[in-house]
C-alpha cells in the first residue's frame, strides 16, 4: 500500500493509500518520511509527500524514488526539499 506524508493539525501524519486512519503523528516532516520510508520498503510501495498547500513535493528535485526496490530504502535527500516547512 502506497504510504502518503500529510500535514495533519500542525503536524506531518503518515496515512496508508485509501486507509480510513492515519498510521502515525510526527512533530516533523522529516520524521513522517522516515516512517513512510520504512512502512513502504516492508511492503514494496511508494511514498508520496505531500506540502501544506496539498501538491506533490517528492517530484522533480531528487525525491523519492518512485519505483522503489524492495531490498533498498527509497531515494530521499532532505538536501535538496524545496519545501520551507520540511
Amino acid at each position: 500500500m502506497n504510504q502518503y506524508v500529510i500535514p495533519y493539525e500542525g503536524k506531518w501524519a503518515v496515512k496508508g493509500e485509501n486507509a480510513e486512519n492515519i498510521t502515525s503523528i510526527h512533530d516533523s516532516k522529516k520524521e513522517a518520511i522516515e516512517t513512510a520510508k520504512e512502512i513502504a520498503m516492508a511492503g514494496d510501495a511508494k511514498i508520496v509527500i505531500l506540502r501544506k498547500d496539498g501538491t506533490i513535493d517528492n517530484l522533480g528535485f531528487g525525491g523519492i524514488d518512485p519505483m522503489p526496490d524492495k531490498n533498498r530504502a527509497p531515494d530521499y535527500n532532505p538536501d535538496k526539499e524545496s519545501d520551507e516547512d520540511y
